[in-house]
C-alpha cells in the first residue's frame, strides 16, 4: 500500500467525466475540480474561454483536469484561454491565464492555496 497524501478533499483520483463546450454560456464553461473536464467544441477563433472554479470552493491539493478533444487547435487561429472565475485573481505557474493551442492537449492544474488573495495553481 501507499501513504499518499495531499490528493485534495476527496483523497482519491477517481475522477468523473464532464463535457464542456467553449461555445456555450458562461456557467457551463466553468471547469470543475475532481473531474476530467473534456472540452470538445471551440469556435474558429482565439476568443474561446473557460474559467477555473471559484477559489473560495478549493482546498490545497484539489486537481482540475482538462482534456481538449479538439484536433484543429492552432496558434493564432483556434485556441482556448483558461483564466480566473469572475473577480477571482489567480496565478497559474506565474501567469494570470493559460492559452491552449495544441491539438488534443491535456493538462492538470493543482491548486496550492491562496497568497494575498491570489489563488495559486501549478501545472502538472
Amino acid at each position: 500500500g501507499s501513504n499518499l497524501s495531499g490528493l485534495g478533499n476527496a483523497g482519491s483520483l477517481n475522477f468523473g467525466i464532464v463535457s464542456k463546450d467553449s461555445t456555450a454560456s458562461n456557467a457551463s464553461k466553468v471547469l470543475e475540480k475532481g473531474k476530467v473536464n473534456v472540452v470538445g467544441t471551440a469556435a474558429n477563433n482565439t476568443g474561446n474561454a473557460h474559467d477555473m472554479p471559484a477559489i473560495s470552493g478549493l482546498s490545497a491539493g484539489d486537481i482540475i483536469s482538462v482534456k481538449f478533444h479538439i484536433s484543429d487547435l492552432s496558434p493564432g487561429t483556434k485556441s482556448i484561454t483558461i483564466s480566473g472565475n469572475g473577480s477571482d485573481t489567480i496565478s497559474i505557474d506565474g501567469s494570470a491565464t493559460v492559452v491552449v493551442d495544441s491539438p488534443n492537449a491535456a493538462v492538470d492544474f493543482v491548486y496550492i492555496g491562496a497568497d494575498s488573495g491570489t489563488g495559486r495553481f501549478i501545472i502538472t
